[in-house]
């Protein structure tokens, strides 16, 4: 995916977030925004926040003033009914259908710029911006010679299957170490991205989005062990399970239940009940094992 496209998602997502914050917090019509506080908030630096007050107030949510900043421009109750969409992109089709077509055996674990863009019969451009994303997702990487090739990937019930094992085991106990630490900034963080996905489920949302707030959640809680072993694990299955568990974001109630079992995982975190976060950490893992099971009989 290229820089300017990457930016307009990311600049989305922001957007997102600060709503989220405003309808958690009631901030009411007025309500002065900073860049800084918000970049406190979100853990990001000032620029994005910028871009993101800047399409908001493009869509009439705030106003800017010269001099003065951003704020708020409706009432709390209008919050809700506000949602700002990522525009369509043929190149989320194409990405999509490349991914099908790898888990159905129809593609090498090699190819060339003309197999694909013969085989889909789209141009270049589309193609190099689907491979692109493909790249930084961590799907493809280029050849030394010409072409690409997949990287290696779980692409097989079976796999996925083995990769909830290993996670049922290691993520629940990992919580439990004595050295675990909260960083209740982050937790905040994760918590205002999952109430923003929730709040947009039955939207179109690109699937990097919700494949990102996914996979951070789970690298966040390795993270707090203080053990980098365990939060290299985490990330490496985060890898590997990508192709599988896009494809199963078609089905917006799976992303509702999970949504709303990593939201109790942070509640339990947030009041240091660390035994059931860790058991609801375990549940959450196994009964998304049996979900995407049961999706692909």
């Amino acid at each position: 995916m290229d820089r300017a496209n990457r930016n307009t998602i990311r600049r989305i997502e922001l957007a997102h977030q600060i709503l989220h914050l405003a309808r958690e917090r009631a901030w009411q019509s007025g309500h002065h925004l900073t860049e800084e506080a918000l970049a406190d908030a979100l853990g990001v630096s000032r620029s994005p926040i910028r871009a993101a007050l800047r399409l908001l107030q493009e869509r009439g949510v705030v106003i800017g003033r010269r001099n003065q900043g951003f704020s708020l421009n409706v009432n709390p109750s209008d919050l809700m009914n506000i949602n700002i969409e990522a525009p369509p992109a043929a190149e989320d089709d194409l990405y999509l259908a490349i991914i099908d077509a790898r888990l159905k055996g129809a593609l090498e674990d090699s190819f060339t710029q003309m197999d694909l863009m013969r085989r889909f019969d789209v141009p270049r451009s589309l193609f190099e911006r689907a491979v692109g994303r493909l790249m930084d997702e961590g799907i493809v990487a280029r050849r030394k010679g010409r072409g690409w090739t997949f990287l290696p990937t779980y692409d097989t019930d079976r796999s996925l299957h083995h990769s909830y094992q290993l996670r049922m085991v290691l993520e629940p106990a990992g919580i439990l170490l004595p050295q675990f630490t909260i960083n209740h900034e982050a937790l905040t963080r994760s918590r205002l991205a999952h109430h923003d996905l929730l709040t947009n489920a039955e939207q179109t949302i690109r699937r990097r989005w919700i494949f990102s707030i996914d996979s951070e959640f789970h690298e966040m809680i390795a993270g707090f062990t203080g053990n980098p072993l365990f939060l290299q694990v985490i990330q490496h299955q985060n890898r590997l399970r990508r192709l599988l568990e896009i494809r199963g974001y078609s089905n917006r109630r799976r992303i509702v239940d999970w949504c709303e079992e990593h939201l109790a995982v942070i509640d339990a975190l947030e009041r240091g009940n660390l035994p059931n976060a860790a058991n609801l950490l375990r549940v959450h893992l196994s009964r998304a094992n049996e979900a995407a099971a049961t999706e692909r009989e």
